[in-house]
């Protein structure tokens, strides 16, 4: 099953857009936008490689088939890539829509995760 629809509706959140917003910068309907966000239907191949652009992101990320946004460039050097700020991981966890291997992590999951890397760096602190 295609991540697509999850996808853009992320995309289209963290760059704050309605999906009119969205349609409009497509020259598409909202319920166009509402029907892809649904999973009602898929973009054909061309408004994929526009919302890919538009978003600045590949079509692979969008259908799902890689984690990264982007493919990362050979030529591309540590000044180039954008300041992200420090957050702490179980803040990151708690806040956003997570997957491991595809599959979203339910909250409980999310707690789990959580005790088992504060297990773990107990135990990295105790052999340093």
């Amino acid at each position: 099953m295609s991540r697509f629809p999850q996808r853009l509706k992320l995309l289209r959140e963290e760059k704050q857009l309605y999906q009119k917003d969205l349609a409009k910068a497509l020259d598409l309907s909202r319920s166009t936008i509402t029907a892809y966000e649904s999973g009602k239907r898929e973009p054909d191949q061309n408004t994929l490689n526009r919302i890919a652009n538009l978003f600045d992101v590949s079509v692979d990320y969008l259908m799902g088939r890689t984690e990264f946004r982007k493919f990362p460039s050979h030529e591309a050097d540590s000044n180039d890539l954008p300041y992200i700020p420090p957050r702490d991981l179980d803040t990151v966890l708690r806040e956003n829509n997570v997957t491991f291997n595809g599959t979203p992590l339910t909250a409980e999951d999310k707690e789990d995760l959580i005790e088992f890397m504060k297990v773990a760096l107990k135990a990295i602190k105790k052999r340093k």
